[in-house]
């Protein structure tokens, strides 16, 4: 591998941890933006706030169990695919 794959590689890696932070920061936001709807719905719509507490509770979920990625990770992954 060259030198500039190298950097090619680096900066493809970079770009995709940005992607994964901005995930992953959108799936926190929905979680609150979820967990607030469910709060004023439980007095008119029991239902319906528990609907959207399961949503914002498996988006939790998923956030604890895909912690975020690294550099690292990223660059053996596209190594370990050539």
């Amino acid at each position: 591998m060259t030198e500039t794959d190298r950097t090619n590689r680096g900066e493809s890696a970079a770009a995709l941890l940005q992607h994964i932070e901005e995930l992953r920061d959108a799936l926190a936001h929905a979680v609150r933006l979820l967990s607030h709807s469910a709060g004023r719905e439980a007095a008119d719509d029991p239902g319906q706030a528990e609907r959207l507490m399961t949503a914002a509770v498996h988006m939790t979920d998923l956030l604890a169990r895909t912690a975020p990625a690294t550099a690292t990770d990223i660059l053996t992954a596209m190594e370990t695919s050539d």
